[in-house]
């Protein structure tokens, strides 16, 4: 028998107690003359007799019961070596520390952080030096990837920090089982976290072992003790407009969450474009709810615009700002592709403006190869919709571009059929060879942003000499512009995820239509190209491995682009990163491969800046809620699974190593016999009737 401990039992020597008092309580009798003693003689022996025997009995019972609390702390346990934690020989011991940003959170010893890797310091020490040893963090460091001596362990222990890095249980557990399936020795995996409810993913968690060789794995969960506390944080961020130019008043709106259980008043939220405060706003949250701030600032310039929207909310910090930015070009590059001839109204409308750069193609000499690095095409009079052509619209509106199409009473209507349906847009009909008038226009559309400040009554509409009907498609989703008296459409447009088309009824000549002589002409065409600037993905989250499309920009597969931060102050800190430049299906761009570990503002740089990128943490973290042992006992019982032991944080890690492991357990017993001696005391206390029955 063992002891979990033992220094208790010095508590033995507090015995000494009830035997000197028993030693030192004998009463001294007086004398007392009578004429007739002897019944006198006969009392004084009985309660001599007595007060002996009840004497001993309590001094027996107050002993037993010093024994047996003295025990009951030293907590006695029968070794069973076959279902020892740390087993006898070698052992091959893996512990993850939970690096995380809720790690930040406070604990009994400083940071939440700090109380795991001590939890994990008094691990490794009930393993042997002999023991092999592997640290496991949320930056899955090449460097902890490899066994090592119990003095490096801890060497390694003393550098974790937080990391943005996050990852779910399962794949924690998948990942450390695996590299504990090449080692031979008994196999011990620790998890050390507080156990966010968001990434404890149990139903991917693996109730057996991946291999065989991990049959003599235990698996052990030690969950911290973390309060759950109030976070406010902005969740994400969006344009009103999916364009953006320079002098454009630019509405912005932040989501902002209250992931506590107070209602937050007069929290400030600021915005900030390239370094200057342009706008505040002071916002009530109520508690688990979650708020759309709208903001206000105006484009004063092009080029590279880095934004911020900030809140002050302790004690977590890492999800208070959140940045994003955007590039505005000098020029909007316009792709017009002719059918026989070039339209001298688009010509004249683009060709002089310094804002457009206007490139014209022919129908039989298309550059696939450049289509991508522009903003909008115009399919003017073409004749033929090839499958070529078709599949590089689809990606072209796929990655936000502007698509224009205008036909001609020539067209070969059944390619433009087959070539519509695939894009999922509305569908030639057939040709309609009677005048026609345009009775609706959608004011409201965004096409028309800024161009009507009132509803014009007795507007002049345009007049069509034939057109195109359009198919009855109820899964085609479209937005009507322009209705014609029948209810025809002579000009409506369809999105193809972040791009848009969209479809003329008639070409745009003087022998079909006055449109082009009319005043909503220019606004028309021109809002169409000038709105197919769309702006990229405003930002990223470092937990993001995208393909950053640049193909708008420039050629990046020959060029060496480097990422610089834009958000430290100092020149120390700034970091710079060199890019992977591909090149997928015509798209020239590159991918960062989680290089950039810190949120931010950055520029994308080859030769000069010519382009913007913006990181933020995850906001997985940002909801402070957090599992207990108990909590997590009961899901793990309730999927069933059995080959994990969770841990109580109270308790010393000692303990768990030095437990009993059979079927018997004192305490029930020790506690029985305290209470037993406790009620024999009384009873021999306050009754006599054993004592006489002796006599």
């Amino acid at each position: 028998m063992n002891f979990i401990y033992p220094y208790f039992l010095w508590g033995l020597l507090t015995i000494t107690i009830p035997i000197v008092i028993h030693l030192f309580n004998f009463r001294r009798f007086k004398k007392v003359y009578f004429t007739n003693v002897a019944m006198l003689k006969q009392a004084d022996i009985v309660t001599k007799k007595q007060n002996k025997i009840k004497n001993l009995l309590l001094l027996l019972v107050r002993c037993l019961t010093i024994i047996f609390l003295s025990l009951l702390f030293a907590q006695p346990y029968i070794d069973n070596k076959k279902n020892a934690i740390a087993k006898e020989g070698k052992n091959a011991v893996v512990v993850f520390v939970d690096n995380s940003f809720s790690m930040e959170n406070a604990g009994q010893s400083g940071r939440v952080l700090d109380d795991a890797k001590a939890k994990a310091r008094q691990i490794v020490e009930q393993f042997d030096d002999d023991d092999v040893y592997l640290l496991m963090t949320m930056d899955f460091e090449g460097k902890h990837k490899h066994f090592t001596n119990k003095q490096q362990f801890l060497s390694f222990l003393n550098d974790v920090d937080i990391t943005p890095a996050t990852s779910p249980v399962s794949e924690v557990l998948n990942l450390c089982e695996g590299l504990l399936s090449m080692r031979n020795e008994e196999k011990r995996l620790f998890v050390i976290s507080d156990f966010q409810k968001s990434e404890f993913d149990i139903a991917n968690i693996k109730t057996d072992s991946i291999t065989s060789n991990l049959n003599n794995l235990k698996r052990f969960f030690l969950p911290l003790n973390t309060n759950n506390i109030n976070n406010v944080y902005v969740d994400s961020v969006w344009f009103a407009s999916d364009f953006l130019y320079k002098g454009q008043n630019v509405e912005i709106t932040a989501k902002i969450t209250n992931w506590g259980k107070d209602k937050i008043e007069k929290l400030p939220v600021k915005l900030f474009i390239n370094g200057t405060q342009t706008s505040i706003t002071s916002i009530d949250i109520e508690a688990k709810k979650s708020l759309n701030v709208t903001m206000n600032f105006t484009l004063q310039q092009t080029g590279l615009i880095n934004g911020k929207i900030s809140l002050l909310d302790n004690p977590i910090t890492f999800d208070d700002d959140f940045f994003f930015s955007f590039n505005i070009k000098d020029k909007i590059n316009l792709c017009v592709i002719n059918g026989n001839k070039n339209n001298i109204y688009i010509e004249r409308l683009f060709a002089q403006n310094n804002e457009i750069n206007i490139v014209k193609m022919t129908e039989n000499n298309i550059n696939y190869n450049d289509l991508p690095k522009f903003s909008a095409i115009i399919l003017n009079e073409i004749r033929q919709m090839t499958s070529g052509l078709t599949s590089e619209l689809k990606r072209f509106c796929e990655n936000g571009g502007t698509v224009v199409i205008i036909p001609n009473s020539n067209i070969e209507l059944q390619s433009y059929k087959i070539a519509m349906r695939e894009l999922k847009i509305a569908t030639y009909e057939m040709q309609i060879n009677k005048g026609n008038k345009v009775s609706i226009i959608n004011i409201e559309s965004s096409l028309y942003k800024g161009v009507f400040s009132a509803k014009v009554e007795n507007m002049e509409m345009p007049k069509v000499n034939w057109y195109f009907s359009f198919e009855n498609n109820r899964n085609v989703s479209k937005e009507k512009i322009m209705t014609m008296q029948t209810g025809d459409d002579f000009l409506c447009m369809c999105r193809i995820n972040r791009g848009k088309i969209y479809v003329f009824a008639t070409d745009l000549t003087e022998n079909s239509t006055d449109f082009i002589s009319q005043s909503l002409f220019v606004p028309t065409l021109w809002n169409m190209i000038l709105f197919s600037s769309t702006i990229l993905s405003p930002y990223y989250f470092l937990s993001d491995n995208p393909f950053i499309d640049l193909t708008s920009f420039l050629d990046a597969s020959h060029k060496i682009i480097k990422i610089k931060d834009n958000t430290s102050t100092s020149k120390k800190q700034k970091q710079e990163y060199i890019a992977q430049t591909l090149n997928l299906s015509n798209h020239s761009g590159i991918m960062l491969h989680n290089q950039i570990k810190t949120a931010g503002n950055y520029s994308i740089v080859a030769d000069t800046a010519f382009a913007g990128i913006s990181f933020n943490y995850d906001r997985k973290e940002s909801r402070l809620e957090f599992l207990s042992a108990n909590e997590i006992r009961t899901l793990l019982k309730q999927q069933q699974i059995t080959n994990i032991e969770v841990f109580n944080a109270s308790k010393e890690i000692s303990s768990y190593f030095r437990k009993s492991e059979s079927l018997f357990n004192f305490t029930p017993l020790l506690i029985g016999l305290i209470l037993l001696c406790i009620v024999l005391e009384i009873f021999i206390l306050r009754k006599n009737i054993f004592l006489q029955s002796v006599n």
